[in-house]
């Protein structure tokens, strides 16, 4: 046995690219499941550290619900629980303006709290201070960014207009930028006592939420419930709302798992074919330790054993590697500014990622060499001692078989899979489709090769002829194609998702026909009137809208309802209405009536004529739906109803937004906005700026996908690479004779291109049928994640794929092309 184990070890040592190619399949598959694995705890992470930077350690929050009788709340019920728990704190929050110059206003986020309450549940740290303890009265903590950026030192005095009116605080404390200070780059937080905020906007013993931290944090859900009765008409509600936290996280982990399955499956087919070669070098050495009393189990066991080796050294370099791919992608999802603001990037990293990733690589290892193993073990020993195994290759006619209903079947069942099933089902069609393309790559090739014979002919002479004729039954070749259509597909789907992502991304903002969209307090008609008249502004539009409204199940919920003017909210927003668009959107008047996306309509499984439900502030109320429509705003989930019932059951006295269209330079009307509206708070966007932000956005999370892709090629292009490597040592013998009959150097190298040339087409072409395939199941899988998205194909990047695919095999042809001329004619004639 030892001596077995010698000869496996030595193999390993001695075969050094086969053991690299191995060894790096195995660490990026397990470096990049490590990494998808824990993107979706760390997801979580970012978004929780992001919550905890405003609330601290509160666990329970109090605010005004829709039913809420009043703007404000205050402690005096939560008190009947105060032993349940370590504190109950009162915040007001508030808004202020700080002005910069004659013509530029900074808007200040005002949070009035008690001192010692703040420093209880969200800890300030000073860069600065000055008796700060004695926090009352007309003091004023700042962030030291706004200090340094303004000028502004301890214990001067600091100018806010607060609800129209100026006042004077004395600046008691420059605080870090941490914690409660810390920025995003749009807003700037100050704290003020919360008894002085209370007298300024008259609202004596009220609060905007109440904060609650139990003293057992396992009985949160026991004191909600208990808080639920004592504040019936206002929201108890999570601080950290972890169901709706994990929600958003799935968006980005499931296409990154989609990734990893690619990539798994790239080197599933690199360590099987590289196996097939390391059980066939070793069969005379097999042999011989068979004749000699070495048991199958035993040799078996050895072979089983290098591949547990490949397993362990890529496993555990995959995990080490997983954590730095883990981290750039976090930062790059967290993005400049957020690393500007302040934010960490925190990985959240358990045991139990590393020993499933570490698992995942000694299963891929072991999995992937089995079939090989298994079919060099049933190899009687006297045919391997005396040389007599037949290499026959029967034809599996089945396979093509299988491989058109597989791929017939993955175009036509995620059309008609129900939504509780779609997920799990549509990740098993991409990875048919995979295994679909695999089975029918082989007769796709004969087909070509069939074709490019005959056009060869006359392009490139005999040698062309030979080239297309070596394709159909050179295994190494087919592997080939199959690890470039691999490569080529997923790089395909990945651009594909890009582009029609910015695509429909810039259809949306295209089809909303204004200029800028404005938002200001106590918007009413007034306002509305006020900015018509502003220079510049062509047009004024008034809507109602809420975010985030609950359905009246209690579950589900619904990103955005609008209310909408039916006169003219169709000159301001084309939202791919089904049907005629003004009659649908006039019939929102004629009662509780309601337009759905058909986004909505496939999650709530609902039609027209059916019946919603809304928790809204005057209580449940139903409404039917008469329309659909197609758009991605707020990701397809969106609603539109009638502004005077919107005004009625959401008790909406002002505009939510004011959408102005501009006749002149846009900045220049924007400017003309905020000097008119300076003193009350006004914030505006302009449209094109919307559209950039998204795009930045959706740029940062595809150049991870992006990197994905390219990770996949570059396993598949050391596959390939492999693959002629061997092809060239099993054709040494072939070479040769074609030499010896008068094919000359040049010919030789003409014919090993050209084989190149062809199967670098046809894997551009059958990565491009694999990828159309793919692509075909996205937009039913990104539908089961709530994002409504149409694919729309680019001629461009098939023909890239198809380029792409000939330039890899160009150039992984080139060494054994060389290597081939220099042949030693009558050395390789007696090659075996």
């Amino acid at each position: 046995m030892a001596i077995i184990f010698k000869f496996a070890l030595k193999s390993i040592r001695e075969k050094k690219f086969r053991t690299f190619l191995i060894i790096f399949s195995i660490m990026m598959s397990s470096a990049l499941f490590f990494a998808s694995f824990s993107m979706s705890g760390t997801v979580e992470q970012m978004v929780i550290d992001r919550i905890k930077k405003s609330t601290g350690s509160a666990e329970i929050m109090i605010y005004p619900g829709p039913k809420s009788p009043s703007p404000y709340v205050n402690d005096r019920a939560a008190m009947k629980i105060k032993d349940q728990a370590d504190y109950i704190i009162e915040m007001i929050q508030g808004s202020a303006l700080y002005k910069i110059s004659e013509t530029e206003d900074l808007n200040v986020n005002l949070n009035g709290y008690e001192y010692d309450e703040l420093q209880l549940m969200n800890p300030i740290t000073f860069k600065e201070e000055s008796n700060v303890e004695s926090f009352s009265g007309r003091r004023i903590i700042i962030s030291s960014n706004m200090a340094e950026k303004y000028k502004l030192e301890l214990n001067s005095t600091l100018e806010l207009k607060i609800a129209g009116l100026k006042q004077r605080f004395t600046i008691v404390g420059i605080a870090n930028p941490t914690g409660l200070f810390t920025e995003d780059g749009r807003t700037t937080t100050a704290v003020i006592p919360k008894e002085t905020l209370e007298n300024l906007y008259n609202m004596k013993g009220q609060a905007t939420t109440v904060y609650i931290k139990p003293k057992d944090i396992s009985q949160k859900q026991p004191l909600m419930e208990q808080l639920e009765q004592l504040y019936k008409r206002d929201k108890t509600a999570e601080v950290i709302p972890m169901e709706d936290i994990r929600r958003q996280s799935s968006t980005f982990t499931i296409p990154f798992m989609m990734m990893v399955v690619l990539v798994m499956s790239i080197s599933i087919f690199i360590i099987y074919t590289s196996f097939k070669v390391i059980t066939t070098e070793m069969l005379p050495v097999i042999g011989t330790f068979r004749s000699i009393g070495a048991t199958r189990k035993m040799t078996d066991f050895v072979l089983i054993t290098q591949s547990v080796v490949y397993g362990i050294i890529g496993g555990a370099l995959g995990c080490a590697l997983g954590v730095g791919v883990l981290y750039v992608m976090a930062r790059t999802l967290l993005g400049p500014e957020g690393i500007a603001s302040g934010f960490e990037v925190k990985m959240n990293i358990s045991a139990f990622n590393f020993i499933l990733s570490f698992g995942v690589a000694l299963i891929l290892a072991i999995f992937s060499s089995w079939v090989p193993i298994v079919k060099v073990s049933k190899i009687p020993v006297k045919e391997i001692v005396l040389n007599q195994i037949e290499k026959t290759h029967k034809k599996k006619h089945w396979k093509p078989i299988v491989g058109l209903i597989m791929a017939v079947s993955v175009l036509i069942i995620p059309r008609f899979i129900p939504r509780d099933m779609a997920m799990m089902v549509n990740v098993l069609c991409m990875i048919l489709s995979g295994v679909a393309v695999s089975f029918l790559t082989p007769e796709l090739t004969k087909g070509f090769a069939r074709f490019f014979e005959k056009a060869y002919l006359y392009i490139f002479g005999n040698e062309g002829v030979l080239a297309a004729q070596n394709l159909r039954e050179n295994k190494n070749m087919l592997n080939n194609i199959s690890l470039l259509a691999m490569g080529i597909s997923a790089i395909l789907m990945i651009n594909t998702i890009s582009y029609s992502v910015f695509k429909e991304v810039a259809n949306a903002y295209k089809d909303m026909n204004y200029d800028i969209e404005v938002n200001i307090g106590g918007a009413d008609r007034q306002v509305l009137s006020t900015i018509g008249r502003i220079e510049g502004v062509q047009d004024v539009y008034g809507g109602y809208s809420t975010y985030n409204i609950e359905l009246g199940n209690g579950k589900d919920r619904i990103m955005m309802l609008a209310g909408v003017d039916s006169a003219k909210f169709n000159s301001y927003n084309d939202i791919g209405i089904l049907g005629n668009p003004q009659q649908e959107i006039e019939e929102l008047d004629g009662g509780r009536n309601i337009i759905i996306t058909t986004a909505l309509k496939y999650k709530l499984g609902l039609d027209i004529g059916d019946y919603i439900t809304f928790n809204m502030k005057t209580g449940k109320r139903d409404y039917k739906i008469t329309g659909l429509c197609e758009t991605i705003n707020y990701n397809g989930q969106a609603a539109f109803i009638s502004d005077k019932y919107f005004k009625k059951d959401m008790e909406a006295r002002y505009y939510t937004d004011v959408l102005v269209k501009s006749e002149g330079n846009i900045d220049q009307t924007v400017d003309h906005i905020k000097e008119r509206f300076r003193d009350r708070g006004i914030r505006l966007i302009t449209v094109a700026e919307m559209e950039k932000s998204n795009n930045d956005s959706n740029a940062a999370l595809f150049s991870i996908f992006k990197g994905f892709s390219i990770m996949t090629m570059v396993i598949g292009i050391f596959g390939i690479l492999n693959n002629f490597a061997i092809s060239f040592m099993e054709r040494k013998r072939v070479l040769a004779v074609l030499r010896s009959v008068g094919m000359s150097k040049g010919q030789s190298i003409k014919m090993i291109m050209i084989e190149a040339l062809t199967g670098g087409f046809i894997g551009g072409a059958v990565g491009i049928i694999m990828g159309v395939m793919m692509i075909s199941i996205i937009p039913y899988l990104l539908k089961t994640i709530d994002l409504p998205i149409d694919m729309t194909y680019d001629p461009v990047l098939l023909i890239n794929g198809l380029l792409g695919g000939i330039i890899v095999s160009l150039i992984a042809s080139i060494s054994p092309a060389l290597k081939s001329s220099k042949l030693n004619i009558i050395e390789a004639i007696k090659y075996e």
